[in-house]
């Protein structure tokens, strides 16, 4: 007989930074134990999305893939991230997720429970300001007017020694 193992696990979302992102909504597909084979969340104020969500474990390493469907405003998508659920409690980020995704992934064991945690990044436009000669211009002072992830409707930069100035938190 097969006997399917349950493991607690808890996904989290954060930005860059470590702070907590409400917004984000994701699909994960797997074998779930009441039969399922994809369910939805979306992430909290706190950036929860689940919290000790029990999922199947096996010898080899039960496959989940979670996909970020909408990612909070003013931040890129993730790419998918492919987790391994062993039945010895371990949750692990599989090697079929892309290289440049798996830096944004971290899995903690903390009280029986693998807490996966998944960095978004924010949205970035750099600008440069440049001589007609196409020599960096410094100090130029640039007025943007748009929407912000943290409510504000204009923002104002000046370019550095190299001519740029970078806007984040776009809300695509």
């Amino acid at each position: 007989s097969v006997k399917d193992d349950l493991i607690r696990v808890s996904l989290i979302k954060r930005d860059a930074a470590g702070n907590a992102l409400a917004g984000a909504e994701f699909a994960v597909q797997g074998r779930f134990p009441d039969g399922d084979v994809e369910k939805t969340f979306s992430s909290d104020d706190a950036g929860v999305l689940f919290q000790d969500y029990v999922l199947l474990g096996s010898a080899e390493g039960e496959r989940y893939l979670i996909r970020e469907t909408q990612a909070p405003a003013g931040y890129e998508l993730l790419g998918d991230v492919v987790l391994r659920v062993h039945d010895d409690g371990t949750v692990a980020v599989d090697e079929a997720t892309p290289e440049g995704v798996r830096g944004a992934v971290s899995v903690d064991q903390a009280d029986g429970t693998a807490v996966v945690t998944v960095r978004d990044a924010a949205i970035e436009v750099e600008l440069r300001k440049v001589s007609e000669d196409g020599k960096a211009l410094s100090g130029a002072e640039f007025k943007v007017v748009g929407t912000f992830a943290d409510g504000a409707a204009e923002k104002a930069l000046e370019s550095a020694q190299d001519g740029t100035a970078t806007l984040a938190s776009l809300v695509a």
